[in-house]
């Protein structure tokens, strides 16, 4: 006689941009130049909460950003991320 076992799985609902900033952790993502705006705004609600796992640093430009983004990437091991928005 076999008997069935509840199992129970730890199911986490994630929105689109929590997904989107986990896999960029995962891709080894350790900072974001990110311009922020209304379209932008539940990236932006997202990365402060992986914040402890990612970076956030805001330029005062989409420009500036793209800049530095570039400037990991030639500096260092890691991939240059920059966001912004229309």
């Amino acid at each position: 006689m076999s008997t069935a076992t509840d199992k129970t799985t730890d199911c986490q609902t994630l929105t689109g941009a929590e997904i989107l900033v986990e896999a960029l952790i995962r891709q080894g993502g350790k900072h974001v130049f990110a311009y922020p705006g209304g379209a932008s705004m539940p990236l932006h609600q997202a990365l402060r909460k992986y914040r402890d796992r990612i970076r956030t640093i805001l330029p005062r430009h989409e420009q500036g950003g793209s800049f530095a983004a570039q400037g990991v990437s030639r500096t260092s091991d890691e991939i240059g991320i920059c966001m912004a928005t229309s």
